[in-house]
C-alpha cells in the first residue's frame, strides 16, 4: 500500500487502492459506474461478472472515502475511474493503464 500511495497519478492510485479494499478484479474496478454505487454498496450487474451473476460488494469506510474523492473528480461522467483520454468520462480506464501501474 505504501508503493500505491507513492504512485503519481491520482485516479490510477485511487483505482488501485479501491481494488485492494474491495478485492474486485481490475476489470470490474476499471468499469465501475457511478450508477452502480448506492449507499455503502457497489452492485455489479451480471453482464460484468465472470460467473454472469450479479454481485454486491459492501464498501468499507476507506472505500467510501476513495469514492468521495473520485466523485469530485469524475462524478460528472459515467465511470468512477475513467480513461484520462476522455475528459467527459465516457470510457473506462484502460487495462494497459492498470497493468503498467501494477508493474
Amino acid at each position: 500500500m505504501r508503493v500505491i500511495d507513492a504512485y503519481p497519478h491520482n485516479i490510477v492510485r485511487c483505482a488501485l487502492k479501491f481494488s485492494a479494499l474491495t478485492f474486485a478484479r481490475p476489470g470490474e474496478v476499471r468499469r465501475a459506474e457511478w450508477a452502480e454505487i448506492s449507499g455503502d454498496e457497489w452492485r455489479i450487474p451480471s453482464e460484468k461478472m465472470k460467473m454472469e451473476r450479479p454481485h454486491i460488494v459492501p464498501l468499507s469506510r476507506q472505500a467510501l472515502e476513495i469514492l468521495d474523492k473520485m466523485r469530485q473528480l469524475t462524478g460528472h461522467g459515467k465511470y468512477v475511474f475513467p480513461s484520462n483520454r476522455t475528459p467527459d468520462g465516457s470510457r473506462p480506464m484502460s487495462d494497459a493503464t492498470v497493468l503498467a501501474a501494477l508493474r
